[in-house]
């Protein structure tokens, strides 16, 4: 069999084409039968590629399934939806997909209102300190706040 992979150079550029192999109808439906078989016997990801490599839409719909109900992982039967062009299910994953989004995001919001609230009382009692400061209340590093004013280095206190 010729390799699918043909290059071609003219001067200083190379040209890269990929052909594809299309399979005659007769093989696709080898292919299917052989997909359902192993879909029967449980091994789904086997069934999986030749499901695709074959675009036979009611295999992917049902691996899709397989995996959105069994096995709970909406993820990864979308992937299958999307390459069965199943739009019923694009359309109610996208849908739960965009409120699980909503939901981060709200809870996103809250979370920064109250880390919001949280540097407001910071700086409400940053401005309380600063007040305490200029009235000669002792700072928490033992020595006492300046007045009217003055600056007092620590090595001046006498």
């Amino acid at each position: 069999m010729p390799s699918p992979i043909k290059v071609a150079k003219k001067g200083k550029i190379v040209y890269i084409s990929i052909v594809e192999r299309v399979l005659t109808p007769k093989e696709r439906i080898i292919l299917i039968r052989k997909g359902n078989e192993l879909y029967n016997k449980g091994e789904i990801e086997k069934a999986a590629k030749i499901y695709t490599t074959t675009a036979y839409k009611d295999g992917l719909i049902r691996i899709g399934d397989y995996y959105y109900f069994d096995e709970k992982n909406p993820l990864k039967a979308f992937h299958f939806y999307l390459e069965a062009k199943y739009e019923k299910r694009i359309r109610e994953l996208t849908e739960r997909m965009a409120e699980i989004i909503k939901k981060w995001l709200k809870e996103d919001r809250k979370q920064e209102n109250s880390s919001d609230e949280k540097v407001q009382k910071g700086s409400r009692t940053l401005a309380e300190n600063s007040r305490d400061v200029k009235s000669g209340i002792p700072t928490p590093e033992g020595g006492t706040s300046q007045r009217s004013g003055e600056r007092v280095s620590e090595n001046s206190r006498d």
